[in-house]
C-alpha cells in the first residue's frame, strides 16, 4: 500500500474528498423554458437539464383548431423515452376524444432529432403530428 508520511493514500484522498466536499454548494435555479439549472462550487459551473414539454388540453385544443376535418386520418409520431412516450399517450388519447382517427408510430431516437417539441404538418388529406416532448 502506498503511504504519505504516515496515512495511506485511501486515506488521503478520502480526506480530500470530504474537505472539497464541504466547501462545494449548489444552487438550483429554473429559467424560463423549464430548464432546472444548477450552479457548482462558487458558481463558476453550470449544469442545466433541459425540461420537458407536456401535454395540457389548451394545446390539444390549439391542435384540434389547425385539423378542422375529423374525416382525415391523423398519423402520431411519438420521439422519445418511456416519459416522452407517456405524453404520446396523453395527445393520442385527447384525440381519439375529439372524433379523429389516430394511427401512431412510436420511435426511441431519430436522427437528427427534432428541433420543436410539437410539430403539425398538412399533408393532403392527411395531418401528421411528432410529438416530440424533448426536443429544444
Amino acid at each position: 500500500m502506498f503511504k504519505i508520511g504516515e496515512v495511506d493514500l485511501v486515506t488521503f484522498v478520502i480526506a480530500c474528498l470530504v474537505a472539497s466536499a464541504s466547501y462545494a454548494q449548489t444552487n438550483s435555479f429554473n429559467n424560463n423554458r423549464g430548464n432546472v439549472c444548477s450552479a457548482i462550487g462558487n458558481g463558476n459551473t453550470i449544469i442545466c437539464n433541459p425540461g420537458r414539454v407536456g401535454f395540457s388540453d389548451e394545446l390539444g385544443v390549439q391542435l384540434v383548431q389547425n385539423m378542422p376535418s375529423k374525416e382525415a386520418p391523423v398519423s402520431l409520431r411519438t420521439i422519445g423515452g418511456n416519459a416522452d412516450q407517456a405524453i404520446g399517450n396523453q395527445v393520442q388519447q385527447f384525440l381519439i376524444a375529439h372524433g379523429y382517427k389516430v394511427s401512431r408510430t412510436a420511435i426511441g431516437m431519430l436522427s437528427p432529432p427534432p428541433d420543436q417539441p410539437y410539430m403539425l404538418q398538412i399533408n393532403g388529406n392527411q395531418y401528421e403530428l411528432t410529438v416530440a416532448p424533448s426536443a429544444h
